[in-house]
């Protein structure tokens, strides 16, 4: 759903390294997200549900690096406080985003804190094995390549460094000279890598994308942003998908259970401990160490948000709330635990007070968890019941390209317009159809105003902008639809008061006109032209070129498909070919109709080649999938494309006798 899509389409589209080069061409930053992609691909695309699998994954990675990340650096003092951490890193799975968008910046996030655990135990060797000195380094630079802003844990290292004790003294006063300089020495070699980063992200960056880097630095919006850690804007919604879980009996018994189950395990592991020792959840040097490494590591956050026009305050404070936020509940609960064990009359068993405050906090998340996934679920539903709809039309009309559609006040959309292409593509992977959801707002971005409003024009002239980037078509290649969340209903000889609050320009004298059938039961003329500027369904077709000849399209696969009405005749197909990298790919060429192979003859044009063959029958009613085949793909020298043969034309006629 929502984003992810960018990423299902590009999954779908290619393998390997071809994947991160994809998503390169569009956002030419955090140059390691895409392999965590490529790594889970067979995740993704063999379940339904493999990228939320993939999320709670990311989850359980972040909860044992929050773990050993604060035992390292609190030292046993903080082992409770660790784990109380680690747990509900473990079980929380909400966040503002309902798409899975972030799954990969957790991981970069678990990175970073698996970067200072290993360089703690550098330290606790007494500086001598450097093996760890190297993982941490390595762990860095993973996570900084993955999301850029994972920079942060170079500032905790040189914190480290600086509080490391110093002849054999842990006050920070100690010897301050040598403290900075073993700070600086430490972390020297992590700043030399980041600035190689950024050199060859500045070499290989688009211009396309600088005013996402642009900054001005902003005191209003730092303190917005500072204030983030202590109040998000997301927590009021937190609350409200915890009250909607603790609205059913059901949830609430589900919520109690969960509750109880952290509570012992919490239990059973302060039992050990309250009878080697007296029981303590934080000492306060720990406290401190601690406050200080996770401010560090949100420093490039907020500076980012106090600077940036794109990403404002609250946007970025999503992709480290796996961690912020069990850390700050779990700092929350440290303050009641000392509250209670100081104000209260009443004896309590430490562990069992720790343990029960843990559960409480455990099961508040479940709480929101649950509301966070009927969100999701809610979500997945509506995109799931547009697509099957689409699909009735897609499969009964081939010759529609085109689907605007507006959404009614019921139905559940959680993404912009502009992600309408993403979408359509990812339905249809094999067909080239475009998608419109009609925006209710005004376009985000200027440089969209002249293709933003729909404008439905008269008869003759078509359908304008009804691409995301502009483009008129023909009523007759379009349909006009309004989604409920369950269904699609047709609004032909609609007026233009169904489009009052809309993004929807009306040029019109009359209502829209009515759908045209299209479909099998429609006469067939079996006289049909494809061209590569034509927007007709298709699969396997790179974007339209021109040489002097006029325009042709690459194919891009061993197979690439056309669709076209049905034929219920024999009929003869003409596929002009401009050009192939390669003889092997002339000489094999093939063609089939539904399944049944044509014989062809090959001939020379003034603009290339000439495939000519004749079908033994018709389709039966069924729409025509001609599929052009060519035995190997060519990489031109220099190039990323595999490509087969250039398609100038095709051209379907009925065989007459």
């Amino acid at each position: 759903m929502g984003e992810d899509r960018n990423w299902l389409s590009w999954l779908q589209a290619a393998r390997g390294s071809r994947i991160a080069q994809l998503f390169w061409q569009m956002n030419d930053r955090n140059p390691l997200s895409p392999w965590w992609y490529i790594a889970f691909k067979p995740l993704i695309i063999g379940l339904d549900n493999g990228i939320l699998i993939a999320r709670y994954l990311m989850s359980l990675l972040c909860a044992v690096a929050s773990y050993v990340c604060i035992r390292a650096v609190g030292g046993d003092d903080a082992r409770w406080f660790a784990l109380a951490t680690g747990i509900l890193c473990a079980v929380f799975t909400a966040n503002g985003y309902i798409d899975n968008i972030y799954w990969n910046f957790i991981g970069a996030l678990s990175m970073s804190l698996l970067c200072i655990w290993a360089y703690t135990l550098y330290l606790q060797s007494g500086r001598t094995a450097v093996v760890w000195y190297g993982i941490s380094l390595v762990l860095w630079f993973f996570a900084l390549s993955t999301y850029t802003l994972q920079s942060g844990a170079v500032l905790a290292i040189a914190y480290l460094a600086f509080s490391s004790p110093q002849d054999g003294s842990r006050n920070l006063l100690t010897a301050p000279v040598a403290r900075f300089g073993r700070a600086i020495c430490d972390s020297l070699v992590y700043v030399g890598v980041f600035g190689i980063f950024l050199l060859i992200w500045k070499t290989t960056a688009a211009p396309g994308m600088a005013k996402y880097y642009s900054t001005e630095f902003s005191f209003d919006q730092a303190i917005t942003s500072l204030s983030m850690a202590v109040w998000h804007v997301d927590f009021p919604t937190y609350s409200v998908w915890a009250g909607r879980t603790l609205s059913s009996i059901s949830g609430v018994i589900a919520v109690a259970l969960f509750a109880l189950a952290t509570f012992l395990v919490t239990r059973l592991a302060a039992r050990s401990d309250e009878a080697r020792t007296r029981f303590s959840v934080l000492s306060a040097r720990s406290a401190f160490d601690l406050a200080v490494v996770a401010v560090c590591l949100v420093i490039p956050t907020i500076l980012v948000e106090a600077s940036s026009s794109v990403w404002v305050p609250g946007t970025r404070w999503r992709m480290v709330h796996q961690f912020w936020v069990p850390l700050y509940v779990t700092v929350v609960l440290a303050g009641a635990y000392f509250a209670i064990s100081h104000l209260s009359r009443h004896r309590f068993a430490e562990g069992r007070l720790w343990a029960g405050l843990v559960g409480i906090a455990a099961a508040g998340i479940v709480a929101i968890n649950f509301g966070h996934n009927k969100e999701q679920v809610a979500a997945t539903i509506s995109e799931r019941n547009l697509k099957n709809s689409l699909a009735e039309i897609v499969a009964r009309e081939p010759n529609i390209g085109h689907f605007i559609v507006k959404l009614d006040p019921g139905a559940y959309w959680i993404s912009k317009d502009t992600m309408s292409p993403v979408y359509i593509k990812t339905f249809f992977p094999k067909r080239d159809v475009t998608l419109r959801i009609i925006p209710s707002e005004p376009p985000l971005d200027p440089a969209w105003g002249p293709w933003w409003d729909i404008v439905f024009q008269d008869d003759d002239e078509g359908v304008a902008n009804a691409m995301i980037g502009g483009g008129s078509v023909p009523y007759a290649e379009t349909r006009v639809l309004a989604f409920d969340g369950s269904k699609l209903r047709s609004l032909q000889g609609a007026a233009a008061n169904e489009f009052a609050g809309l993004a929807v320009a009306w040029k019109r004298d009359r209502p829209l006109p009515s759908d045209r059938p299209t479909d099998a039961a429609a006469k067939s003329t079996c006289s049909y032209d494809w061209n590569p500027t034509k927007q007709i369904p298709a699969v396997g077709f790179d974007v339209p070129e021109k040489d002097t000849h006029g325009a042709f399209r690459w194919t891009i696969g061993k197979e690439a498909q056309v669709t076209l009405p049905a034929c219920d005749q024999p009929f003869r197909v003409d596929v002009k070919i401009a050009f192939a990298l390669s003889e092997a790919n002339i000489t094999g060429f093939a063609l089939t109709a539904n399944g049944a192979s044509i014989p062809l003859k090959k001939s020379n044009t003034s603009d290339g080649l000439s495939f000519m063959g004749n079908s033994v029958a018709g389709t039966g009613g069924k729409p025509l999938n001609l599929v052009l085949s060519v035995p190997s793909l060519d990489r031109p020298s220099g190039g990323t494309r595999e490509l087969g043969v250039a398609v100038r034309q095709i051209k379907v006629r009925p065989v007459t006798h």
